[in-house]
């Protein structure tokens, strides 16, 4: 058994639109790590969860993917939670599957971290810094404006 260095919990809800294209994109970018896959469906009804267990389940027997079906949506930080219970290794990195963030600007943060042994905690914005970001809903785009506001003064 190889030690994990580094967990990816990823929740998911009613992405089916995205999570193919998300999910190759995730295992492109972390392919040559020792990674741990977390993804916990929050009780997606579009699709994703049978996309999941057809996808995902198959890889289930490898000790890099947990699959987590709650049975009802509980709401992300009810679905992190139950991720969290899974992680392993020293690092621990937090995707949403709806490509608001690039796996690859998460690889960037892992590569900082791991490069810089002082840091404990690295979090990224869509608000600071110049890259482009996909922002799907309104209030969403608010609460994160606020967020980056009231954590940078």
């Amino acid at each position: 058994m190889m030690t994990k260095e580094l967990s990816i919990i990823v929740p998911v809800y009613n992405e089916i639109s995205l999570i193919e294209k998300f999910i190759k994109k995730l295992f492109e970018t972390f392919d040559q790590t020792t990674t741990k896959f977390i993804f916990i469906d929050d009780g997606s009804n579009d699709g994703s969860k049978e996309f999941l267990i057809e996808n995902i389940s198959n890889c289930i027997n490898s000790e890099n993917f947990e699959l987590i079906l709650l049975n009802k949506n509980y709401g992300k930080g009810y679905a992190i939670r139950q991720g969290i219970k899974k992680i392993e290794g020293e690092y621990v990195l937090f995707l949403d599957s709806d490509l608001e963030y690039e796996p690859k600007d998460g690889f960037e943060i892992f590569q900082i971290a791991k490069q810089n042994k002082s840091i404990d905690v690295l979090y990224g914005s869509r608000y600071l810094g110049g890259k482009i970001q996909l922002r799907k809903h309104f209030f969403n785009d608010i609460a994160v404006r606020i967020n980056t506001y009231i954590f940078n003064i």
